[in-house]
């Protein structure tokens, strides 16, 4: 009898998992540059779960005396434009461009440290 439940036990495993579809595969990286120092916070791609499976720009490092690491930790953090918009790397790059000396307006999300901010550089 215990051989015939074991039996049945295994059989119910593999028939759950033969139903569950495999991940798709990753989209190709964006395009270049792949990383950019802005303000003196250095940002990547990363590839993960925000709002739906993709790539990501996220902050890698923050330079010495950067102000805007000073309170908080946002190494990790993805970065994100104000209206909600996830950007490719050019895409800060122009907002910087745009910005010139005034202040460069972001937000991040999926911090380690709290919930997501606005971010001032």
């Amino acid at each position: 009898m215990r051989g015939v439940l074991a039996l049945a036990a295994m059989l119910a495993v593999r028939s759950a998992a033969a139903d569950i579809a495999p991940f798709p595969p990753k989209p190709p990286e964006p395009p270049p540059p792949v990383t950019a120092t802005i303000r003196g916070i250095t940002v990547g791609y990363e590839y993960g779960y925000w709002k739906g499976r993709g790539w990501h720009v996220a902050i890698t490092a923050c330079a010495e005396g950067t102000a805007a690491c000073k309170d908080r930790n946002i190494v990790g953090c993805l970065v994100m434009l104000l209206d909600g918009r996830a950007p490719l790397i050019p895409d800060l790059i122009a907002q910087d461009k745009l910005a010139g000396a005034g202040p460069l307006y972001l937000r991040v999300e999926r911090c380690a440290d709290g919930p997501g901010a606005d971010l001032i550089l």
